[in-house]
């Protein structure tokens, strides 16, 4: 089975890297399952394990292939990468690198962004070229579930993916493990993308397709001991699920509620399914409850010891500032909105702020607009959740320098509402969108401005 798993997963990894290259908007395809296919590879393969950033490097390579290609041949401007939702992030980003200079831990800061400097200029850069309209979005959703449900199989015939404590996760030689987090957001993005297919009504292999992702997704989250995954799937799609198609008459509503009903049926069943007497401790409610009270507890102690530095309040105490903070508490508060708080101040937390706020109002000017537009409008709602799924995750698990889900999330979300004028033709759109542009304009302003006086 580990030799059957090994030749499927150097398969994947083939496919991975020629795809985009035939086909441009793979590329994101590629990016979303890298991240659990590279820890297969290395538990199977000591040369993998050797050589650990090759599989980042050669998609890396073919992502940025295929954006040259799309704006060489296929005529996107590099300007659609401008949009206020890119711009505010990597100012915030930007914002985060120049706090190195008042950072309690330079040395430490400077490697972290080293470190994930390349991933970020992908996610900045590179990635949103590859993606031109709402068909290529709603073709790359079918990949990435087939080639989820793949790597789901090469982990479970691996043999190198076992429990290790109440969670499952690769094992990767001695005392290295790989990085169950991962695994529970492909599995995430599986469910979430599944659920929000409301388009598909016709074709029983989509249908199957759809449902097995989902399912296997839950399991990927259930075995690998990912909570706070789980939480962020319910949310998402409770929030976007329902305006996936509009409202307009009965047989739409029974269908929202049919649909809402089925995505806790199979929530339940996987529960059920894949929680054993290995892991049924850490999905009790009580060690729930326990884990929630740890993180907050961690929040207010870092929250007593920001408050006494009133300059932190406006510039923060500096990017990766955690673990020398004093008051008896070290390491990450492993929460994205908090950490830019504390570590990039208030200027920085109402950039963060403002580009929900932006979303926000884009997203209910197309509920209003988009009635006609079905395919579109899932699309859309869809790609929706997938963002709200990894902020939801990100108030649990990330900071500024490893979001990168989150911020090709939002760099995707800004980037489609420049697909919808040429799809409606609607005055309240119109509106509604110029509103939102106008906001961009100070804020952007408002934030360089900002920077520059820094």
């Amino acid at each position: 089975m580990e030799a059957l798993s090994f030749y499927l997963s150097i398969g994947l990894l083939c496919v991975i890297i020629i795809a985009p290259l035939l086909r441009p908007p793979l590329a994101l395809m590629s990016w979303v399952i890298m991240f659990p296919l590279e820890q297969v590879l290395q538990g199977l393969s000591t040369w993998f394990m050797a050589n650990s950033l090759l599989v980042n490097a050669l998609v890396a390579l073919v992502v940025g292939l295929a954006a040259l290609r799309t704006v060489l041949f296929r005529g996107e401007p590099v300007s659609s990468l401008w949009n206020y939702g890119s711009l505010a992030s990597l100012l915030l980003v930007a914002f985060a690198g120049a706090s190195i200079v008042w950072s309690a831990d330079r040395l430490q800061a400077i490697e972290f962004v080293t470190d994930r400097g390349p991933y970020l200029f992908v996610v900045f850069f590179l990635l949103p070229l590859t993606l031109t309209n709402f068909q290529q979005l709603r073709e790359v959703r079918w990949w990435i579930c087939s080639l989820g449900i793949a790597v789901a199989l090469a982990l479970v015939a691996s043999g190198v993916f076992r429990f290790y404590g109440a969670r499952m996760v690769v094992v990767l030689g001695g005392a290295n493990r790989g990085n169950p987090l991962a695994i529970a957001e492909l599995g995430g993005t599986m469910f979430v993308l599944a659920l929000m297919s409301r388009d598909v009504v016709r074709s029983s292999a989509l249908v199957v397709l759809r449902i097995s992702a989902g399912v296997i997704g839950l399991g990927l989250i259930v075995l690998s001991g990912s909570r706070g995954q789980l939480i962020a799937v319910a949310i998402a799609c409770f929030v976007c699920f329902p305006f996936a198609v509009p409202l307009k008459n009965p047989r739409a509503v029974i269908g929202t509620m049919l649909g809402g009903l089925v995505g806790a049926l199979v929530i339940s069943i996987a529960l059920s399914v894949f929680v054993s007497a290995e892991n049924i401790g850490r999905w009790s409610l009580m060690s729930i409850a326990m884990g929630s009270e740890d993180r907050l507890s961690l929040v207010v102690r870092y929250f007593e010891v920001w408050i006494r530095l009133p300059l932190a309040w406006v510039i923060g105490v500096g990017t990766m500032s955690f673990y020398n903070l004093g008051g008896g508490i070290s390491g990450f508060v492993e929460n994205i909105a908090v950490e830019i708080l504390i570590e990039e101040g208030i200027i920085a937390f109402a950039l963060f702020v403002s580009i929900w706020v932006v979303m926000g109002r884009r997203i209910a000017a197309v509920v209003r607009s988009m009635g006609v537009r079905g395919e579109d409008r899932v699309a859309l709602l869809m790609w929706l959740a997938v963002t709200l799924f990894y902020l939801v995750v990100g108030l649990k698990s990330y900071c500024v320098w490893s979001a990168y889900p989150l911020w090709l999330c939002i760099a995707l979300m800004f980037k489609q509402f420049t697909w919808i004028p040429s799809m409606v033709d609607d005055e309240e759109m119109d509106s509604e969108l110029a509103d939102g542009a106008e906001l961009e304009s100070e804020l952007v302003h408002f934030g360089g401005q900002q920077t520059h006086d820094m």
